[in-house]
């Protein structure tokens, strides 16, 4: 019995390039399938623990949201999230940079995964485009991707989608629908805020131009400051919004 348990443990060692769809992006799911600590993707090694704590965010943001989607890793060396449909999937993408700054804080990615969500579950993308990623994220993608049909397919979506943002309010929408979500799912609502404030420290380090077309980082953090305060399980607001 005992070498038929190691044997089965041997079969669910992940293998980077099954886990990837493509040469350039990964599913994050695929990639905790392994009991060791790290797994090399793309050149980086990646912590486990990290993307098994993503994955589990993932999983009950998505529940909260009633809208299921695909979550992988892209490289970048500027922190950013996409969100995406191809071949009818919607697809929320979260970079290199991004899990780097945001580390292990659950609630930060609670906020971020249920932001893409929104966009994708309110239709933003079809309202005004897809969601701007800096150029140098789309070219390292698509570098890997040409010779690959669907590879090729999230390139063109990474590629239409520099250079055209969401709107500001669509961006206050999504900013409440994933607080709303993140709590709902068991996450802190400071969350958001904590994001906020990653992103702008990280944005005196590196140029990050989405954060152009979003409301100021200072009104946006009072916002969601307030938004914060009135979220808490039981609140009418959370009840309202998923009716």
């Amino acid at each position: 019995m005992l070498r038929l348990l190691m044997i089965a443990a041997v079969l669910t060692v992940v293998d980077p390039a099954r886990a990837a769809l493509d040469a350039g992006v990964w599913d994050v799911a695929d990639l905790t399938l392994t009991w060791h600590p790290r797994v090399e993707v793309g050149g980086r090694w990646l912590d486990v623990e990290q993307l098994t704590m993503l994955e589990a965010v993932h999983e009950r943001i998505q529940f909260a949201a009633e809208y299921p989607v695909r979550l992988v890793i892209v490289p970048g060396d500027a922190p950013n999230a996409f969100a995406t449909i191809m071949e009818r999937q919607p697809i929320i993408g979260i970079n290199f940079a991004m899990l780097d700054a945001i580390g292990a804080d659950d609630a930060q990615f609670a906020a971020l995964i249920g932001h893409e969500i929104a966009h994708l579950k309110l239709e933003h993308g079809d309202k005004q485009q897809k969601r701007n990623i800096p150029q140098q994220v789309a070219n390292s993608v698509v570098g890997g991707l040409i010779q690959n049909p669907i590879g090729s397919l999230l390139g063109r979506a990474l590629v239409t989608a520099v250079d055209s943002t969401y709107s500001r309010k669509a961006e206050r929408e999504s900013d409440y629908l994933g607080a709303v979500w993140a709590v709902q799912a068991g996450y802190a609502a400071q969350g958001a805020v904590r994001l906020q404030e990653t992103l702008a420290a990280q944005g005196k380090k590196h140029p990050l131009p989405f954060l152009s077309s979003h409301p100021r980082t200072e009104d946006r953090m009072a916002n969601l400051r307030a938004l914060a305060d009135r979220l808490s399980p039981g609140e009418p607001e959370i009840q309202q919004q998923t009716e």
